[in-house]
Formats: structure tokens, sequence, C-alpha cells
């Protein structure tokens, strides 16, 4: 997580702060050592206390090591030869072995189609937060692709809001339509 910070940190910006929006892993780092600060415990605790346990997502875990939970689907990510995370190719690599933890809070939690369709209004409709939260929560800034939207970590394109979130060889898409 560090070393992805400093990469992202010597870069220069894409735009003003506030001008735009352009979606990076980085920003989800940085969202978690603001909750840890905020918090004074792991985001992985946070994001448990604060959303998996009053949402009742009892398949939705944070991983803090190598193995996937039973049952698990197998992902396989396109690549080159070399592997699926050195260049892009037309080989099929089974990454089921990846580690889930390797994503840290970028992508690492873990669902089930039915808990996502659980927790996608409340985090949607911001029922979590209080009204200070929501307000944020909903500060659209047009994103770098036309008729897309980011509020604070929800996307919106036409009414639907919701996020999609992918590591190689697992994908997911959960939006909310009011």
């Amino acid at each position: 997580e560090d070393d992805l910070l400093k990469f992202s940190l010597a870069a220069d910006p894409y735009f003003a702060p506030g001008e735009k929006h352009h979606y990076s892993n980085a920003n989800t780092v940085l969202l978690a050592k603001v909750i840890e600060k905020a918090t004074g415990k792991p985001w992985a605790d946070a994001v448990r206390d604060r959303v998996i346990t009053p949402l009742g997502l009892a398949h939705t875990t944070i991983p803090t090591g190598n193995a996937l939970p039973e049952p698990f689907a197998r992902g396989y990510a396109l690549g080159g030869s070399a592997g699926p995370f050195f260049a892009r190719g037309p080989v099929r690599h089974d990454v089921t072995g990846t580690s889930p933890s390797w994503w840290g809070p970028s992508g690492s939690l873990i669902s089930t189609p039915a808990d996502l369709g659980k927790a996608i209004k409340p985090l949607a409709t911001g029922a979590l937060l209080k009204a200070k939260g929501k307000k944020e929560l909903f500060a659209w800034t047009a994103a770098d692709q036309p008729g897309v939207e980011y509020g604070f970590h929800l996307e919106r394109v036409g009414r639907r809001v919701g996020h999609d979130g992918d590591v190689p060889g697992y994908q997911a898409f959960a939006y909310y339509l009011p």
C-alpha cells in the first residue's frame, strides 16, 4: 500500500483538486489511511464494524491471508506469456491462487451476489451515514468518461448509482436504480 502511494504521489496530477475525477486505487488506499487515523483501528475492522455487520452481510469477508473462503469460483485473467500481471495478451491464466489480501483496501473484499444485492441500496443511498456524510457522498464530480460522475466512492451513470470493481480473475458490478 505504501509503495502504491509513493508511486502515485510522485506523479503529476491530472487536474486541480475538485475540478474533475479520475479513478485510482491510490484514492482507496488514501481513504483507508484516513479511516485508520479517524477510528484508531485497521481499515478492515472499521469496515466490518460500520458496514458488514450492520448490513448483516454474512458472506462478505476481508481476508488477511492467502486463502479464499470456501466455496469459491476459479478466477482467470488474460495476459502475456510471462503472466497476467506483466503484459496484456491472449493467454488465459488461472489466478485463483493469487492472495486476495494483496489488493488491500482497493479490492480485497470478497462477497456473494446475495450480499451485494443486500448491500447496494443502503450503500448507494447513504443509509448508514448522517446528513453531513450523505452530503459528501453525493457531491458529484464529472469523471474522465462521458456521462459518468463520481461522488465519494460512488459512481453515477444516468440514474444508476453504485460501484464496480475488479482484480485479476474476479469482477463485481453493484448498482442501485432509484
